[in-house]
């Protein structure tokens, strides 16, 4: 299976990339935080055993990306050397992550704040696109827009609070679902929350409380379009009503 993976910085992007990844055997490879249309093989971040590197007919080839525009991409195009890569697969999918707006724009707002920077990746968005970005990747998941082929969505909020949830994604790639170490991560990837020893819902969700009051953080939601897209992926978020 060839999975291609588009999620925004901060968005449950690791955790769910490290879940897809247990679910399959070896001979597996992840090539994480790529540029489009570039040679994954150049990607310092991969993931892969070197004996691994340059077998085909792997069980899972797991590439992603971060904050790329979702509408314009050319998934034919992606991966340069896609054949060489991957050999014969049976499957290829496009799958995108997304979290609420509150939590994903506190996250990147905190995430730079404590490190000066989105990280070392080129094409990141930078806050003053977020709204736009977001918005993006939430006509996409909720089919408004019909730019990715073969694609699967994943609601990172619902993918963590329930556990069929998290069964029904693993059964959509054909695998079987594996509770045991769920929520562990893969080494990759900055600063992530995920590697925390304790997370909970509430705290998932109760990150945006940190900016209420912050005037560039209020700015960010003063969008009716925003709004309603988010209440059609998660419904009411308690609270959030402050930030209109």
């Amino acid at each position: 299976c060839y999975i291609s993976f588009f999620g925004m910085m901060r968005s449950g992007n690791h955790a769910i990339l490290h879940f897809v990844y247990r679910l399959y055997g070896n001979p597996k490879a992840f090539f994480n935080n790529n540029i489009l249309y570039e040679d994954v093989k150049n990607n310092k971040h991969n993931l892969v055993t070197k004996k691994y590197i340059r077998k085909k007919n792997r069980e899972l080839m797991l590439i992603s990306y971060e904050d790329e525009d979702v509408s314009s991409i050319d998934y034919d195009k992606v991966v340069p050397n896609v054949n060489d890569l991957v050999g014969n697969v049976d499957r290829h999918i496009n799958m995108l992550c997304i979290r609420d707006p509150f939590n994903t724009f506190a996250s990147r707002m905190k995430f730079k704040w404590t490190n000066g920077s989105l990280g070392d990746t080129k094409g990141i968005v930078g806050l003053e696109n977020m709204v736009s970005c977001w918005k993006v990747y939430a006509k996409e998941c909720l089919s408004l827009t019909n730019n990715t082929p073969n694609k699967i969505v994943v609601n990172f909020n619902t993918w963590f609070a329930e556990s069929n949830y998290r069964k029904s994604l693993a059964e959509s790639l054909g695998q079987k679902f594996k509770e045991k170490k769920w929520d562990s991560i893969t080494k990759e990837g900055h600063g992530s929350s995920w590697k925390q020893k304790v997370i909970t819902t509430e705290s998932l969700i109760s990150r945006w409380r940190y900016f209420k009051d912050d005037d560039f953080f209020r700015q960010l939601f003063q969008d009716d379009e925003l709004w309603e897209l988010s209440f059609k992926l998660f419904g009411k978020i308690d609270g959030t009503e402050i930030l209109r």
